[in-house]
């Protein structure tokens, strides 16, 4: 590979992980609004499930930032949340 090439890619892996950290902010504050949404007409059980939620969801976040595989986790999240709400 050229220097050329080299460096064409290493920008290129610059500005993915630009955009990728944009996005992790974007769904950070997403989660943030819509918990504090939620905690807004929460019950006290509610509001420890809430909680609980959140810690998941900000070890999720942790993960992702570290480059961890977190489909299964998001998967398993998505589950409690539907489960919750029925």
């Amino acid at each position: 590979m050229t220097n050329e090439k080299l460096t064409e890619s290493l920008q290129l892996l610059r500005d993915m992980v630009v955009k990728t950290n944009k996005v992790m902010q974007q769904a950070e504050k997403t989660v943030e609004t819509a918990m504090l949404m939620m905690m807004k007409n929460a019950t006290d059980e509610d509001t420890k499930r809430v909680q609980s939620y959140t810690r998941q969801i900000n070890e999720i976040m942790k993960k992702a930032k570290d480059g961890e595989s977190v489909d299964t986790d998001v998967e398993n999240m998505k589950k409690n949340i539907k489960s919750w709400q029925s």
